[in-house]
Order: C-alpha cells, then sequence, then structure tokens
C-alpha cells in the first residue's frame, strides 16, 4: 500500500530544492569571482609587459635621434612615450668622464653626462644584464656601431637604461697641412674624438610624454701631436680605465714621391644634446 506524502515531507523537499540553488548559486558566484579576479591580474600582467616593451623601443629609439641630432647642429626629434605604471627617470651629470691623449698635457674632455631611465611596471621582470643596444665599452672605433647604450637590468624593479658615456675615436686618414702662422707644413694623421654630452632639461607630464632631443651647441677643438702613434685613455667615474693606440702612417706616396709623414693633427669634438619631457 503506497504512502501518501504527508505535509511534512513537502515541506522538508521543498527546503532541501532551496538549499541545493542556494549552494550551486553560491558556487557559481565563488567560480566567477575568482576568474574575474584572474582574468583581471592576467590582463594587468599584460598590460604592464607591453607597456615594458614599448619602453625598451622608445630609448632604443630615443638613442638614435640623439645621434642624429648630435650630427645636425640646432636640429630636434622627439618620441612619444604612453606612461600608465612604468617610471621615467632622467638623471643629469651622473656620469664623469675624462679623456687624455698622448702628447698632450692636460685631458682632451673632461665631462659629465646623463643617463635616461625607465623602471618596469610591478608586475614586469627581466634578467640580471641585458644590452640591447650598442657595447659595454668605453672607445667605440667602428663608425657603423652606436655611440649610445642601451641595456635593461634587475636593480629593484625591471629597468631599462640609455647612457653615452664612452667616446668614439676614428682614423681620417692623412692630410697635407699648411699653417704659415706658426710655420708648420707637411703631412699628418688625422684622428678624431667625438663625446656627445647628455644633459637633462625640464622633466614634467605624466600620461603621454613627449620625450625632446635637442642640439644645442657643438665645439671643435684641433692640436697637433709630434707623433704617428697616439695612445687614448678614457677614464669612468674615476675606476673604469679603456686605452686605444692608433699607429698611423709613417710616410706616404705623393706625385710618385715617398713624404714623411711627420705627426698627427688631433680634432675635439663634444657635442651638447638636451633631453626634455613635454
Amino acid at each position: 500500500m503506497m504512502r501518501t506524502p504527508s505535509k511534512k515531507d513537502a515541506l522538508r523537499k521543498g527546503a532541501s530544492v532551496v538549499l541545493s540553488a542556494i549552494v550551486v548559486a553560491a558556487t557559481t558566484l565563488t567560480i566567477t569571482v575568482a576568474a574575474l579576479m584572474f582574468s583581471d591580474n592576467v590582463l594587468k600582467v599584460q598590460l604592464d609587459v607591453s607597456e615594458y616593451e614599448q619602453a625598451k623601443n622608445m630609448l632604443v629609439t630615443l638613442a638614435d635621434l640623439v645621434e642624429d641630432v648630435s650630427a645636425s647642429p640646432l636640429s630636434a626629434h622627439y618620441v612619444r612615450f604612453n606612461v600608465r605604471t612604468s617610471t621615467p627617470r632622467f638623471v643629469p651629470g651622473i656620469r664623469d668622464i675624462s679623456v687624455t691623449v698622448s702628447g698632450q698635457a692636460s685631458p682632451v674632455i673632461v665631462g659629465k653626462t646623463g643617463i635616461v631611465e625607465v623602471k618596469g611596471g610591478p608586475l614586469v621582470g627581466t634578467v640580471s644584464m641585458n644590452t640591447l643596444l650598442g657595447e659595454d665599452r668605453l672607445i667605440v672605433d667602428d663608425v657603423s656601431k652606436p655611440l649610445a647604450r642601451v641595456y635593461e637590468h634587475q636593480t629593484d624593479g625591471a629597468w631599462i637604461t640609455l647612457d653615452y658615456s664612452r667616446v668614439r675615436v676614428t682614423s681620417l686618414g692623412c692630410f697635407y697641412y699648411y699653417d704659415a702662422g706658426n710655420n708648420l707644413s707637411g703631412y699628418l694623421n688625422a684622428v678624431r674624438i667625438a663625446f656627445v654630452n647628455l644633459t637633462i632639461g625640464t622633466t614634467i607630464g605624466s600620461g603621454s610624454l613627449d620625450i625632446v632631443v635637442r642640439s644645442l651647441s657643438t665645439e671643435l677643438e684641433t692640436a697637433i701631436i709630434q707623433s704617428n702613434v697616439v695612445t687614448l685613455s678614457v677614464i669612468l667615474d674615476g675606476d673604469r680605465t679603456e686605452e686605444l693606440t692608433i699607429n698611423g702612417l709613417e710616410k706616404i706616396v705623393s706625385g710618385g714621391v715617398e713624404k714623411d709623414v711627420i705627426g698627427t693633427i688631433l680634432q675635439v669634438l663634444v657635442t651638447e644634446v638636451v633631453v626634455a619631457s613635454q
């Protein structure tokens, strides 16, 4: 004989259905919130990494622009950088550089140069050291290589740094030189030393920044060295030194006649380039 469900059984069944619905709803809500939080974190990581990669490209482009304006007096360029979680930093006069040349009583270059850095967002990491442009050298003797160095490093966060704390040394060949005022004439080897003094201008703003580079001044000085062998020494921050010896020609044939090369003419080119944000 079948038992007829009582009112109490009906109430118990109804309560069970409601409780199940509450459990399912709570579980679904928990999963949804967790998924939203996870997707939000993933999105933040992607945005930070994307901005960090943009900063790499921006500093490499900026390095090219600095070198470009240094070769064109009073010229200017700019690059745009969108800032969200990254932190640009413009540091004036942080590197001391001194250049001495054999045959010269005093340094031919004594200066300070600044750096431009970008710190990545809190969700970005990088290796301890990775060069993106240039080389970790104080003397660049190849005209095809950049004078700047751009590198990323891990120092209490991910950083990208642009610096110009080095000189370019170029052998320009051998030329006939005539100086009536000093009664000097003859063939000379020619050597040029180029240095970009990176200075920092006004740096304000947030969000989308236009970082401007402008060539302010160019100074060229020359000196005659009574030797065909020239040794240069570059000292950075008083504790790092790099040397380069250039062996010039001793003889040259002109018009079918062999002539002596009597020394070296040294050209020292210093360009001041200012970096500012607007």
